[in-house]
């Protein structure tokens, strides 16, 4: 994480703990659900980080603007969930400064030294890479989340929809709010996935990712990800740049694997 980033967020922070007379409500409402949920529940750090990572199910990074100005500071989008990660790890969790601010660095590091490791295994799964890549290819839907696997909160996602056991569900997303979630949600009856994208969700468990998200000729295969950072998979026909991936993605490193599948970190950074 860079100086102006960790300035950046600093402020933020202490913003969100002292107030400010220019709130962003739909922010508030969302911190408030936050901060009730762990408490209620007794989540830990890395509970509270499986719901935070890029879509997943608290992942609060607007999806359709690349700013916002909570408490009236303009900041990227995809910052949005370091500062809540900032404001809650402080206030609920009840972490050091230090530790804050080191965690989405840690996992950055993480990624990098974890290259040779992930580009040795996708070549090892190349067919199973390839075979979820075209079906991802195949489906109308964007988004697809696997995360069936965790002891808490168990979920799985297609687009905006969860599945959790044999509940599915949307956020209501209020008027006005730039965000992808909200305390409130919305029960489907009579709804399932298609057959399609649940073979999908099955190879993301055979491939060993946790989120696919295609954008137009791209898909994107996440091996791991934290706030506003993630690490894996980009299949392009040619070596992505940010200006193929959009606001949420700032790419630090793309190794090419073979022709079409090249390995990606991306840090969040200016």
């Amino acid at each position: 994480m860079n100086q102006k980033r960790y300035i950046l967020l600093f402020c933020l922070t202490v913003l969100l703990t002292q107030g400010c007379a220019r709130r962003d409500k739909y922010l508030d409402d969302i911190i408030r659900y936050q901060m009730k949920t762990i408490r209620e529940n007794g989540m830990t750090k890395e509970e509270y980080h499986d719901m935070l990572k890029p879509y997943a199910m608290w992942d609060t990074r607007p999806q359709n603007v690349s700013e916002v100005k909570p408490r009236h500071r303009t900041t990227q989008s995809r910052y949005v969930p370091d500062y809540l990660w900032g404001y809650v790890g402080t206030r609920v969790l009840k972490l050091p400064m230090t530790e804050i601010f080191q965690y989405p660095q840690i996992f950055v590091r993480d990624a990098h030294l974890s290259a040779p490791g992930y580009i040795m295994e996708a070549k090892a799964n190349l067919k199973d890479i390839e075979d979820l890549v075209l079906l991802v290819q195949q489906s109308p839907n964007k988004v697809f989340v696997q995360q069936d696997w965790l002891t808490t909160n168990a979920f799985n996602r297609v687009n905006e929809v969860f599945q959790q056991a044999d509940r599915f569900w949307r956020y209501v997303i209020p008027n006005g709010s730039p965000y992808p979630m909200s305390p409130e949600i919305e029960v489907l009856k009579n709804f399932s996935f298609s057959f399609h994208d649940g073979l999908i969700l099955k190879q993301c468990g055979k491939v060993r990712v946790y989120c696919v998200v295609k954008q137009d000729a791209y898909v994107v295969l996440m091996k791991g990800g934290v706030t506003a950072n993630s690490c894996g998979y980009i299949w392009s026909e040619q070596k992505p740049t940010d200006q193929m991936l959009g606001h949420l993605f700032h790419l630090c490193r793309v190794d090419p694997i073979t022709k079409r599948l090249y390995y990606y970190v991306s840090n969040g950074q200016e």
